[in-house]
């Protein structure tokens, strides 16, 4: 387990990143006096930075500049914007090796439930186990939240919480996100987020369940590991004033929303708020399985969360695989 702070986890370092966060050049002599430092160290410092994942430049004869502006995430700030849950077991890390795992090894005390948000995981999974690229900057998160019987399983809390993560982006001013079925968040054709979600404890009894959610705060070229690369872009590409705070908080609340009404309510949820946000109804899509792929249209999803996928032979279900849409 990782719990270090950005870079090196020295004071320098952090301090050196705290100056940096405007985006503007600062001079080495600069840096080192505000960090009550020697210029050798702010050196190694930047070095540590860059080695975690931050994207700093040095222009000759001005000094340093980070790429992009950085607000550091703020666990007072979170917690402040939080609702629909009472006194959660927050934790606002600046790097932790995944935020599921986290969850997983030091769980919450029964009946309560936690919360874990990293500014960077050193190892961070996906669907399958696959890795999952987390570069500081980004916004990684994951909740635990208590079931007395989920027998039925977490398919539908996916999904549950696919729509409602995708309709607190558009609240937000994040453009059209929409949920690439099972557990992908894209907006206009580019990748925006990942869902994974891990079930603890007997489903028909006393069990728990991690909801892990990864988004994007600017784009790049996205690989979960599957070997299937899809375009990336970055909420802060798309809605420049929103702040990282606002929009952890934001993501916090949906998770929780969709925690709250599973499983009871789930089918309800998906019935009437799935249609919605769907990205791949209509679509000609191709599904990737490990033995075979499969061709067809995409027709929404059914009450048990299985993909709906029209083929010559008729409609067929799919609970797992990588979907495609299918070029024109």
């Amino acid at each position: 387990m990782s719990t270090e702070n950005a870079g090196d986890g020295t004071s320098a370092s952090r301090r050196v990143l705290a100056a940096l966060a405007d985006g503007e050049v600062h001079s080495g002599q600069a840096l080192a006096a505000n960090a009550g430092v020697s210029r050798a160290a702010v050196w190694k410092a930047v070095e540590a930075l860059r080695r975690a994942g931050h994207e700093i430049v040095a222009e000759p004869g001005r000094g340093y500049r980070a790429v992009a502006p950085y607000v550091p995430l703020s666990k007072a700030r979170i917690r402040d914007a939080l609702t629909g849950v009472n006194a959660p077991e927050l934790q606002v890390l600046e790097s932790i090796d995944s935020t599921n795992a986290e969850l997983r090894r030091s769980p919450p005390e029964a009946g309560r439930v936690g919360i874990v948000i990293a500014e960077r995981q050193t190892a961070g999974t996906g669907r399958l186990g696959r890795a999952w690229a987390s570069p500081p900057g980004g916004v990684y998160i994951s909740v635990s939240w208590p079931y007395r019987n989920l027998e039925r399983g977490p398919t539908g809390l996916t999904l549950a919480v696919g729509v409602c993560v995708a309709e607190r982006l558009r609240a937000l001013g994040v453009g059209r996100a929409a949920v690439k079925w099972p557990n992908d968040v894209w907006v206009d054709g580019r990748k925006l987020a990942g869902i994974l979600t891990e079930l603890s404890g007997d489903p028909t009894g006393q069990c728990r369940v991690v909801v892990g959610i990864g988004v994007n705060w600017r784009s790049g070229d996205a690989e979960d590991g599957s070997g299937l690369a899809a375009p990336s872009v970055g909420v802060a590409d798309i809605v420049s004033e929103l702040d990282r705070n606002t929009l952890a908080a934001g993501v916090v609340n949906a998770v929780v929303e969709a925690c709250a009404t599973v499983p009871a309510r789930t089918a309800t949820l998906l019935a009437e708020r799935w249609p919605g946000v769907d990205l791949l109804a209509g679509q000609a899509v191709v599904i990737h399985l490990s033995d075979r792929r499969e061709e067809g249209t995409a027709r929404g999803i059914d009450t048990d969360g299985a993909l709906l996928v029209e083929t010559p032979g008729g409609v067929s279900r799919f609970f797992s695989g990588d979907v495609r849409v299918r070029p024109a």
